[in-house]
């Protein structure tokens, strides 16, 4: 219980920052997710120098590249910060539905040796869930209803399939994680955000989604680069 307030307490102090910075439209903007991403690449070099693991370099351009990759996409996005934030609330939907789902009623395990409390269940209680967050986006941002003056003609069929690829995405990124976790036989990246884990815990889904995004609202033609 005590763990569960915690990680309460400090996943809506987490949600506030971030939402904060990200609508802010100034420098705090870059320095949330810079400082994320740079965070981030610290826990995967401080585990890789302290654990034995083969291909230590490989891993080591890996994740900076991936991470790297996200870090620009989210800076380039600064213009667009309303679209970060349905990005955020839409992963967030997925990891809160796939998780509430799972606990219900997962019985089916979806890789057991990766990841083994992930469940099939789960995860399309998780889509379900992201699909739900997008839909309720595109009638508040992109129907007829114009709530923010700005709208821009997107079909809801796009922006569905936008839910499910975030969705998707999300969870490779965290499958990503896990994998190499188990490589590294460690549990969590780091223990600096109390009761969530590490930088590397929290973003990983997110790093993986940021550049699917970007690919959606190209492919949508929402916004212009």
């Amino acid at each position: 219980m005590k763990n569960l307030i915690i990680r309460t307490i400090s996943g809506i102090l987490m949600v506030w920052l971030m939402l904060e910075a990200t609508a802010s439209q100034n420098v705090w903007y870059y320095v949330l997710w810079v400082g994320v991403a740079v965070m981030s690449l610290g826990e995967v070099f401080v585990l890789l120098f302290k654990n034995k693991i083969t291909n230590k370099a490989v891993w080591a351009i890996g994740a900076t590249l991936y991470i790297a990759l996200a870090a620009t996409v989210l800076c380039m996005l600064k213009p667009h910060w309303e679209f970060v934030v349905m990005l955020l609330t839409i992963v967030w939907s997925n990891d809160v539905g796939a998780y509430l789902v799972g606990m219900s009623i997962g019985k089916h395990k979806m890789a057991p040796k990766i990841s083994p409390k992930k469940s099939w269940e789960g995860f399309f209680g998780g889509l379900f869930f992201a699909v739900l967050v997008a839909l309720l986006w595109w009638w508040l941002y992109f129907s007829p209803r114009d709530l923010f003056g700005d709208s821009t003609s997107v079909s809801i069929f796009g922006w569905t399939l936008m839910g499910l690829v975030i969705a998707i995405g999300s969870v490779l990124g965290d499958l990503l994680e896990s994998y190499f976790k188990r490589k590294l036989s460690v549990k969590d990246s780091s223990k600096l955000i109390p009761g969530h884990g590490g930088f590397l815990d929290r973003f990983d889904a997110l790093f993986m989604a940021v550049p699917l995004f970007w690919l959606c609202l190209w492919i949508l033609n929402i916004i212009s680069f």
